[in-house]
């Protein structure tokens, strides 16, 4: 079995195996020691946006920032949603797998109402809550409210959703709610760095067509009186810089019982984190000690600590050691979209596949190099004797050809390296954000025009590919995803492989390596073009089949 991250009290990840008919992955951040204390955020962020807060809350309670199902790197429910109880429910699930048996809660926006949904159907689970940037929408006013305020963000073949995410994500932070672009409606807040739209787009284009699912549920349970049936000890912060700060002045109109109570805190990020703190410390004094618990997923999805930071590893198939086959995504692409891509269900032998260094859901750390082909390549053998297998066989797509080929040269565990549809040359699309978000709209016609040209040059001629185009627009909308998750290693890690030269490899290991392409589409064709092998290495047809065969002969 592999390794799994130490728990101490810096932040840590996990991935956790839940649900007792089809079981999902969770993913989370965890820190501290004491009393558990669960963190929900808000729609559609993930876990991340605690960060700055759980060092914070780690002194005082062994703390679980939970991605909400569909959101972050968490799997999506099964279930139709159309209110919060599966959410509840997938909440309790978690509790459950840690072996925790009673917990408090902090909660922000969407993640208030889960909260409070939860304490109100299992209050004898649920020690306490502290509940942030809650509000009052009566029933008559809800309809109004919420006009409009979900866009349809299904992916179209001309990118058109994307102008929605990217508005979206901009009025949100200067409007609320976002849609209504009124003087009475704006948010008095700064907005001079483009990263936290370009972040906040991200989360919307991750959760994907289904964003809003736990957003509009949370919407229509948020009103005053559902809290107020509430028996749990509550706390509700009430912060001066709130985006909602109107709307929660409305509570002062209501009676509340005396184990509901106001914390009220002036603005700045700071007061606020304090406030969240000293409500912690109250309950945390009353509720029993829980261990961190770091309880390892089993259901194909791990998280391996390296000296470059944890990879995010897919395990598919049975993990022999004489049949595993490593299979590396291209650079700026992920797990995920490789497996989806190149996998078929149901295979007999074992394959790994890992999010690249600061690819999909693998940390971003500084190497201790700056070239990505030597950290990328030590932090993949250090996986490898995590899972102790003595024998690999590696498949790299695209351009991460020069990280298998690294690690052929580095480890002899690796017997033999297939080079799928390897590129090279390929020039880095920019990823750079711009306040009018046309940025999103040229990635994405990049994508396209590289599933269907060689080359577009600066006079606008396109040199056409042949064969099959594979560019559908969810493949299309994974590609950009990917892409900008990447972001920040992407042009590093290009301009790293293009720097190796593959030929001393070739020479010294030429029986261990070959040439695979998925013959008849653009991109083995972009790969012919662009990727010069010796004669003397074998070139074969990329045909995948049920007992793991990755390739056949030509």
């Amino acid at each position: 079995m592999p390794k799994q991250q130490t728990c101490r009290d810096a932040i840590t990840r996990r991935y956790l195996h839940v649900g007792k008919t089809k079981q999902r992955v969770v993913h989370m951040y965890c820190a501290g020691a004491g009393p558990a204390l669960f963190l929900l955020h808000p729609s559609p962020a993930s876990g991340s946006v605690f960060k700055a807060l759980l060092p914070l809350v780690a002194a005082h309670a062994s703390a679980y920032a939970i991605d909400t199902p569909g959101y972050g790197f968490s799997d999506p429910l099964d279930s139709c949603v159309d209110d919060l109880m599966p959410y509840v429910i997938a909440i309790d699930d978690i509790r459950a797998a840690l072996g925790i048996e009673k917990i408090m809660i902090y909660g922000a926006a969407t993640g208030s109402q889960i909260a409070a949904e939860y304490a109100k159907t299992f209050p004898d689970r649920c020690h306490a809550l502290i509940l942030d940037s809650v509000a009052d929408f009566p029933a008559e006013e809800y309809a109004s409210l919420v006009d409009n305020y979900f866009t349809d963000l299904t992916p179209d073949f001309a990118g058109g959703h994307l102008a929605r995410v990217w508005s979206m994500s901009l009025d949100t932070l200067r409007f609320f709610p976002w849609h209504m672009r009124t003087q009475s409606a704006r948010v008095n807040m700064p907005l001079d760095d483009v990263m936290p739209i370009e972040q906040m787009a991200l989360q919307f284009l991750q959760a994907g067509a289904n964003y809003h699912l736990a957003y509009a549920a949370a919407f229509r349970n948020e009103r005053a009186t559902a809290l107020q049936s509430l028996q749990v000890p509550t706390s509700i912060i009430r912060w001066e810089d709130s985006l909602i700060k109107a709307y929660a002045d409305r509570f002062d109109a209501y009676e509340w019982p005396d184990h509901v109570r106001m914390c009220r805190c002036e603005g700045g990020l700071d007061a606020r984190h304090a406030a969240i703190v000293d409500c912690l410390k109250t309950y945390a004094r009353d509720c029993s000690e829980t261990k961190l618990t770091c309880t390892a997923s089993n259901a194909g999805r791990r998280l391996i600590v390296t000296s470059n930071g944890a990879l995010s590893v897919r395990v598919s198939g049975s993990a022999d050691s004489d049949t595993t086959t490593l299979l590396l995504h291209d650079i700026g692409s992920s797990a995920e979209r490789a497996c989806s891509e190149y996998l078929t269900a149901g295979v007999a032998c074992g394959w790994i596949v890992p999010d690249l260094p600061g690819h999909g859901a693998s940390d971003c750390v500084e190497p201790a190099t700056d070239d990505f082909v030597t950290c990328a390549t030590s932090s993949l053998l250090e996986m490898l004797r995590a899972f102790e297998v003595d024998r690999v066989r590696v498949v790299a797509i695209g351009e991460s050809h020069a990280i298998a080929l690294a690690m052929l040269a580095n480890d002899p565990c690796i017997t033999s390296v297939s080079l799928l549809n390897p590129l090279c040359a390929t020039t880095p699309i920019s990823l750079a954000a711009s306040f009018d978000g046309h940025h999103l709209l040229r990635v994405w016609h990049q994508l396209k025009n590289r599933q269907l040209y060689a080359r577009v040059d600066e006079d606008g001629f396109a040199e056409p590919l042949s064969g099959e185009p594979q560019a559908g627009t969810m493949q299309l909308n994974r590609q950009l995803v990917d892409l900008l998750l990447s972001a920040n290693v992407y042009s590093d890690a290009l301009a790293s492989c293009q720097r190796r030269d593959a030929n001393a490899v070739f020479s010294e290991y030429a029986g261990q390596v070959q040439i695979a392409r998925t013959d008849g589409t653009t991109t083995a064709d972009a790969s012919l073009r662009t990727f010069r092998a010796p004669p003397y290495i074998k070139t074969v047809r990329w045909s995948y089949n049920q007992a793991g065969e990755g390739a056949s002969n030509d």
